[in-house]
């Protein structure tokens, strides 16, 4: 009886465990592995999408550049008032994700999703560099 109750009690812990979404990766990185094409605009306001792009990149190399950076962005509170652009990413199966960007004082790129959200993405120093040659 004893073992049965333990068995069922660990059934259910991992149950449970197996059920919880990853809270730890953001949505900016579980999509950054599927980036077909990178289009830049000049920010013209908060939560207002600039459509005029001057920048645009779709070579691998610089893809995979954005990639490596959006895939280890971290969600932290940052309170931004002017970006530097208006950043639209175009993913494989043909859906856009427009976020702001702009570099802080350290030099980290910080991303924002345009619209409701109020959640704030640091790039580290390290892939901040990269994309800052890039776009800069």
């Amino acid at each position: 009886m004893r073992k049965c109750i333990v068995l069922s009690v660990l059934f259910v812990v991992v149950l449970l465990g197996g059920c919880q979404s990853k809270t730890d990766e953001s949505i900016l990185s579980q999509q950054s592995g599927d980036i077909k094409e990178v289009k830049l605009a000049d920010f013209i306001g908060l939560d207002a999408f600039n459509e005029n792009f001057d920048k645009e990149y779709t070579k691998t190399e610089d893809i995979d550049v954005f990639k490596k950076g959006f895939q280890q962005a971290e969600e932290k509170k940052y309170d931004i008032e002017k970006y530097d652009y208006n950043i639209k990413i175009t993913l494989s199966d043909g859906t856009d994700r427009d976020l702001h960007l702009t570099k802080n004082d350290q030099d980290e790129i910080v991303l924002k999703y345009i619209g409701d959200s109020t959640d704030t993405y640091v790039i580290d120093p390290k892939h901040s560099s990269e994309i800052i040659k890039l776009i800069y």
